[in-house]
């Protein structure tokens, strides 16, 4: 996947970062017109399968920092 490239997550579980050399922020897109943008350079994990939960990951951090950008 390449930094100009999108990703639906439908139910998977996919990284959504692009790796310590890109300046691009991983980011979750709402059809409901809101995006969830997380920091540059975080190996960041959207998991969307019902029997494990929806939820956002971020490794080797102990808090997710992330900004809400409405569309």
């Amino acid at each position: 996947m390449t930094d100009q490239e999108t990703l639906s997550i439908g139910t998977s579980a996919r990284y959504i970062s692009f790796g310590g050399e890109s300046s691009r922020m991983p980011a979750l897109t709402s059809p409901k017109g809101y995006e969830l943008l997380l920091p540059p350079g975080q190996k960041a994990l959207c998991c969307n399968i019902a029997v494990y939960g929806s939820y956002l990951s971020t490794e080797e951090t102990e808090l997710i920092d992330y900004y809400v950008r409405i569309k």
